[in-house]
């Protein structure tokens, strides 16, 4: 039973209690009940006593330990180590690379601008040779008989403007002076005939006929007269100004013609216009060929061209091309300085990239020929104020609204930060980051995707170790 106030152990209890606490039991009726009552009642308290302390103290060992347990696994949790990398200042470059060909700078097909034989034609594949070579010659015999031909006519002409210019000789003009007193007799002579005939014909004492073939013959001869006065007066003044200028006009034309011939001679030889290699050739000695009729090819190596094909997203970035440089496959490690040549305007024929081209010079310790196959890096740069970088594709994580982020380490308090940012394309240095970054920020690169805003971080510096900062909670082991 309970009393208030009171607790009491359960009879069998109390009598175990009781038979340890005493000794032999005293017959009943004796004065020392009393007194056993009694020492078994505050033993019975003692040990109640004892065992709810016990448990209290339990109970606060167990309080205790399940507040720090979470608190210290959170420590844990908030204290991770992470890998960073730093934004360098100011603006970075970073490569897009493609494959391509190289070329010769100047690749020609040469041939002759006239028909003919080829008499001539001993260069060989291969042959370097210097700019004004002769390469190949059509025989010339039947154009130079065209030059003779037309330098005969010219001097011709000439002198015929010459003799229009000083007019005749003095003894021309004399035979003209009696050619015209000759005219001008007959004239006289004439005239007589036909007075006499008229009158006759008026007494009606001369036909009809012979007073017309009198008035006719008057008539001739004055007219030899006035063609002999003419001719004499054209010897004594020279040609007229439009009969002048008829022959100069004849010998410009055949000067003309005289240069096309010369020029047709020039062009039965094939010289190179340019110093360059042959590289193959079209025709052999002896065969006849026709004009415009492809001859030989030369390629210029001075300089080489590599064109690759870039994709739309490239092209849009011209204004921020930084560097171009050439890696030829027969020669890895080594890398050639380029420039850019061109970009042409459309897309390749059966392709999804734009023709880029870039040259340099022809390198002077190995050997390059067109056909070799060569990689083309491009070296891109940040526009403005923000840098562009490249992290590992770990560091940047992508939202349910497929926005990027990264961390950002606060360097006061070793907490990360979500940054939005804007990423561009996967290449093998990494993920390219646009926007959204400025120098000297730290980023987590390893480790992002177990991070949340505010939570604490270890870094790790380049030689592995960690860096100062929350240190992690000792185990059971540790001191």
């Amino acid at each position: 039973m309970t009393r208030e106030g009171t607790i009491t152990a359960s009879p069998k209890r109390r009598q175990a209690f009781v038979e340890q606490g005493m000794g032999p039991q005293a017959p009943r009726g004796t004065s020392k009940r009393a007194p056993a009552r009694l020492v078994g009642r505050r033993i019975s308290i003692g040990a109640l006593a004892l065992l709810l302390a016990a448990v209290l103290a339990a109970g606060v060992s167990t309080l205790r330990s399940g507040a720090a347990g979470p608190a210290r696994e959170k420590a844990v949790e908030e204290a991770r180590l992470v890998k960073t990398v730093e934004v360098p200042s100011g603006q970075a470059v970073f490569q897009r690379s493609f494959p391509g060909v190289t070329r010769a700078s100047r690749e020609t097909r040469l041939a002759f601008r006239v028909p003919g034989p080829i008499d001539r034609f001993d260069v060989k594949v291969g042959q370097r040779v210097a700019k004004g070579t002769l390469l190949a010659r059509i025989d010339p015999r039947d154009f130079e008989l065209a030059v003779a031909r037309v330098e005969a006519g010219l001097a011709e002409a000439r002198a015929g403007l010459k003799a229009m210019r000083t007019g005749a000789r003095a003894e021309d003009v004399q035979a003209l002076e009696a050619k015209l007193e000759g005219a001008r007799a007959q004239r006289d002579e004439a005239r007589r005939t036909y007075d006499r005939v008229k009158a006759l014909y008026q007494e009606k004492a001369a036909a009809q006929a012979q007073y017309e073939a009198a008035m006719a013959g008057a008539e001739v001869a004055e007219a030899a007269v006035k063609a002999v006065e003419q001719e004499l007066e054209k010897a004594k003044s020279g040609a007229r100004v439009e009969e002048i200028e008829g022959m100069e006009a004849k010998i410009a034309m055949l000067q003309t013609q005289r240069a096309a011939a010369e020029n047709a001679l020039a062009d039965t030889q094939l010289l190179a216009p340019f110093d360059g290699y042959v590289a193959q050739k079209f025709t052999e000695t002896f065969e006849t060929v026709a004009a415009g009729q492809p001859i030989v090819t030369l390629l210029q190596c001075e300089t080489i061209e590599v064109t690759v094909g870039a994709p739309e997203d490239v092209i849009i970035q011209q204004d921020r091309f930084r560097r171009f440089q050439v890696e030829l496959d027969a020669y890895p490690g080594q890398l050639y300085e380029a420039e850019l040549y061109e970009i042409g305007p459309a897309i390749q024929l059966g392709k999804l990239s734009y023709p880029l081209t870039v040259r340099m010079a022809a390198p002077q310790d190995c050997i390059v020929r067109p056909g070799m196959t060569a990689t083309v890096r491009i070296g891109l740069g940040a526009p403005g104020a923000e840098t562009l970088v490249t992290l590992p594709l770990a560091a940047a994580l992508r939202d349910a609204d497929g926005n990027c982020h990264v961390w950002v380490v606060d360097p006061a308090t070793d907490q990360v930060r979500k940054r939005a940012v804007t990423v561009g394309e996967l290449g093998s240095r990494g993920l390219e980051i646009r926007s959204g970054l400025m120098p000297g920020e730290r980023v987590v690169s390893a480790g992002a995707s177990f991070l949340h805003d505010g939570q604490q971080v270890r870094l790790e510096n380049a030689a592995g170790q960690r860096s100062a900062g929350l240190e992690a909670p000792k185990g059971r082991g540790e001191a």
